[in-house]
């Protein structure tokens, strides 16, 4: 399984605040991301799992929508004229994912046994799930 034909646009707004009193560096957020991306992406299907036919392979597109509001703690380190930003959370997110082109849409998805990244990642529906985000990020001071 692998994605090809990768393109997709993802807006993210986060707001930081600073307690008074305490270290200068450390924060709480909120932050709100939308993500729409599209690619082409193959897996193993069955036609009928009675009759035992033979797996296939078809390509097909994946349409995804997400969108995740998190609420993070950072800090952020300076180190002369830079800053490394470290930031965790939770979150939810409200996934969208349509599949296109597929050959046999009512055919079985050979997927593995144990849970899977890619085959998460690729399933068709409307979802909503926790969101734990994990940033680092590097900056220059003007």
């Amino acid at each position: 399984m692998h994605f090809t034909n990768y393109a997709g646009t993802r807006i993210s707004l986060e707001e930081k605040f600073f307690p008074r009193g305490g270290s200068s560096n450390q924060y709480y957020s909120i932050e709100a991301a939308y993500l729409n991306v599209r690619y082409k992406t193959n897996s193993y299907f069955i036609q009928d799992t009675a009759l035992r036919t033979p797996e296939y392979n078809d390509s097909f597109q994946v349409a995804k929508q997400t969108f995740a509001v998190n609420f993070k703690y950072g800090v952020q380190i300076p180190l002369k004229r830079f800053v490394i930003d470290i930031s965790a959370g939770i979150g939810l997110k409200c996934k969208a994912v349509e599949r296109k082109d597929i050959l046999d849409p009512k055919a079985y998805e050979v997927t593995s046994r144990n849970p899977n990244a890619y085959d998460l990642a690729n399933k068709e529906g409307n979802y909503v799930t926790v969101n734990v985000p994990f940033n680092v990020r590097f900056g220059y001071i003007f």
